[in-house]
């Protein structure tokens, strides 16, 4: 019998907890082949989520729940579910639904076939606007081909199945600054995408905007793969090129004009063209050099210091998140049992 742990990490998810916990009543149901249970992560809701779970954990003696002491964010909430995880696969899930809890079933499947990581994977991005369509298949694009490889799986979200080595392996790591979709591919192991659509929320809206977006992409980039740092040190030649011809051809232009200016047989009309034209290589000159250089300074800076932000989470030794609440119920603590008595 295979022990499944569905991890739902929540964050003022009052509209939809209840549609999804509905819906996981319904459709895992204990039999032979599995038993199912739950670990919510209350990831500091400002709304009802909490008392949700609470009544929920009342009713069913498979529901555990995690309420972290203020927000961590979506990374650091799965890291509490994945630690609690007890059973000999956890899969991750958004309580929004639009990525279909139907699905695990066939997850499982590719489970007892003999992969470890089992990654849903979206065959289109029909639901979503135009600008972030074309942005995450640009974002996907550049993370691989700056790190030489495929580091993360295109159009791969949280929600996949973990087996226990994996999850074992995953626990293990010792960053503070989480990014699990990073860290599944990381760990490697037997993996495999299973193609599926999408669905709109039906209730609630996303807690994602633009700047946790980005603050996502930039974590995101930096836990990848490091091979950005090296970027650096080509764009530094390709503009110390740039800025040498440029200098070059100034020169070249500046020794022109000026001997022009200086020709005894030029006219006072053409000395005049000369001097404006020098006026107008200098000027040229020194507005390249400064965009030059800002760009170059600027670039420079910028690299390191996401790194060095990084460094300075993980440094820290800060824990992940902080736990304000906990409830273990029946099924995990059984399930603990029997992975202990294993």
């Amino acid at each position: 019998m295979t022990r499944v742990t569905i991890i739902v990490p929540c964050y003022n998810e009052e509209e939809m907890l209840p549609l999804f916990l509905k819906k996981a009543e319904e459709l895992f149901k204990n039999d032979e082949k599995y038993t199912f249970d739950f670990v919510y992560v209350n990831d500091g809701s400002k709304d009802k989520t909490l008392d949700i779970l609470r009544e929920a954990s009342k009713n069913s003696d498979r529901i555990s729940y995690i309420s972290l002491s203020k927000n961590f964010g979506q990374d650091a909430a799965l890291a509490a579910g994945l630690k609690e995880a007890s059973g000999d696969v956890a899969i991750p899930i958004d309580c929004d639904m639009q990525d279909p809890p139907e699905l695990i079933f066939e997850l499982l499947k590719k489970y007892e076939e003999g992969y470890d990581v089992v990654n849903p994977q979206r065959s289109k991005r029909e639901t979503d606007t135009i600008f972030k369509k074309e942005s995450a298949g640009l974002f996907y694009k550049f993370v691989n081909k700056i790190a030489g490889k495929e580091v993360i799986p295109p159009n791969v979200s949280m929600y996949r199945l973990i087996s226990r080595k994996a999850l074992d392996y995953l626990n293990s790591l010792p960053e503070s600054d989480r990014v699990l979709r990073t860290e599944v591919p990381f760990v490697g192991l037997k993996t495999c995408n299973v193609q599926f659509e999408r669905q709109p929320r039906e209730a609630g809206k996303t807690k994602y905007n633009l700047l946790k977006l980005l603050d996502l992409a930039e974590r995101t980039i930096v836990n990848a793969t490091n091979r950005l740092l090296n970027l650096v040190v080509k764009i530094g030649v390709i503009l110390s090129v740039i800025g040498g011809l440029g200098a070059l051809a100034c020169l070249i232009c500046f020794g022109y004009f000026k001997s022009g200016i200086n020709d005894p047989y030029a006219t006072a009309a053409e000395v005049l063209r000369m001097t404006s034209a020098l006026d107008c290589v200098e000027y040229a000159t020194m507005f390249f050099l400064a965009a030059l250089i800002v760009g170059l300074v600027a670039v420079i800076l910028y690299v390191p210091c996401m790194y060095l932000k990084v460094m300075h989470t993980n440094t820290q030794h800060r824990p992940t998140y902080l736990i304000g609440e906990k409830f273990d119920s029946e099924q995990s603590v059984k399930n603990s049992k029997e992975e202990k008595a294993e």
